[in-house]
């Protein structure tokens, strides 16, 4: 799955969508830290909801805006 979304947004990208960024989820949440983010596995605590917040924000605010 996470092989055909990059592979999507690369393509798209590369037929002059230059609005659509692609965020990394292992850049984001590395497998080691989601045992101590995620409940279940699937749903984040309220302290993991706070941490990827945070861990997602430099990459959203490094997207530039466009017009």
């Amino acid at each position: 799955m996470r092989d055909g979304n990059s592979c999507t947004a690369r393509v798209l990208q590369g037929l002059g969508d230059e609005r659509l960024h692609l965020v990394d989820g292992l850049a984001v949440l590395p497998v080691a830290d989601a045992d101590d983010l995620y409940a279940d596995g699937l749903h984040p605590t309220p302290e993991g909801e706070y941490q990827l917040a945070g861990r997602t924000a430099p990459f959203l605010r490094a997207i530039p805006l466009g017009r």
